[in-house]
């Protein structure tokens, strides 16, 4: 049974908007992939009954951009051969 993360809140940038709005991104948690993006701040109760959610997040005020992956730690581990110590 596939199983969904989904995030809700009230400052979630998306794409062709220039400024954040209150919307709620579902995400399969199996293949990490946004399956849906309803541009509304949903509660449990707006979404179908049958959707098997296991993890809920409610942003808030937080921003929150959808889509956007850590690199950092990649980027460290490639620069660190890079890096000349004394």
């Amino acid at each position: 049974m596939e199983q969904f993360l989904v995030c809700t809140g009230q400052s979630i940038l998306l794409p062709g908007n220039h400024s954040p709005v209150p919307a709620t991104i579902i995400v399969n948690k199996i293949s990490g992939k946004i399956t849906e993006v309803q541009a509304r701040q949903c509660t449990r109760n707006d979404l179908p009954a049958n959707l098997n959610v296991t993890t809920w997040v409610d942003a808030g005020n937080l921003v929150v951009l959808p889509g956007l992956v850590e690199c950092v730690p990649f980027v460290i581990q490639i620069c660190s051969s890079w890096l000349v110590t004394p």
